[in-house]
């Protein structure tokens, strides 16, 4: 999970670039409102009530998903254009331990390979990847040392698929659970794969 550097608190309208310096903020408060974020924008977002982000024209979200009891990642990817969705797929792996001891993350990394490898048999030229957890983009370009042998094959992978295609890759960060239909769409999609509701 990405490190919170960011915690906003509604009662008082500030960000706190620490969790102590939080902590001492909601001793001063009756019924504290607040939530650690990875990125400053998303805790502006968060005090400002907004929940709506601006999204790119044409994007594939991505999503996974973990089912504790059958020990299954699931993952799930939506090709949007012009606010319509174009296709969706889901995906399930209850073979590969490396995935599934990743719990979600496996399920994600699973959604992302799955929509690139649709990109590419749809010759798209510009890809842009919605997601809410931001391995999928840190560890692809190269701001997170992708340290075991599946995030090290993740890596490898996007390398391939930009080295194959020549398509612009880029990734776009949403907010989880903020309300963006479609990346609820996918979240809801890669439940479905684990077989949870």
């Amino acid at each position: 999970m990405a490190k919170k550097n960011f915690y906003a608190l509604k009662n008082t309208g500030q960000i706190y670039t620490s969790w102590a310096e939080c902590q001492q903020a909601l001793k001063q408060v009756t019924n504290p409102v607040f939530k650690g974020f990875v990125t400053k924008e998303e805790a502006e977002a968060f005090l400002l009530g907004k929940t709506e982000q601006k999204l790119p024209k044409e994007s594939i979200f991505v999503d996974g998903s973990f089912g504790k009891e059958q020990q299954v990642v699931g993952g799930a990817f939506i090709h949007v254009k012009n606010e319509q969705i174009i296709f969706e797929q889901k995906v399930r792996d209850d073979r590969h331990l490396e995935l599934i001891k990743l719990q979600n993350v496996g399920g994600e990394l699973l959604a992302t390979i799955y929509a690139l490898k649709y990109a590419q048999a749809k010759g798209m030229t510009e890809v842009v990847i919605c997601h809410d957890y931001q391995g999928i983009a840190s560890w692809a370009d190269g701001s997170w040392q992708a340290k075991t042998p599946v995030t090290k094959r993740y890596v490898a992978f996007v390398q391939k698929f930009k080295a194959e295609t020549q398509a612009k890759l880029k990734f776009y960060k949403v907010a989880a659970h903020t309300g963006i239909r479609f990346n609820e769409r996918a979240d809801q999609l890669a439940k479905e794969a684990c077989g949870l509701k």
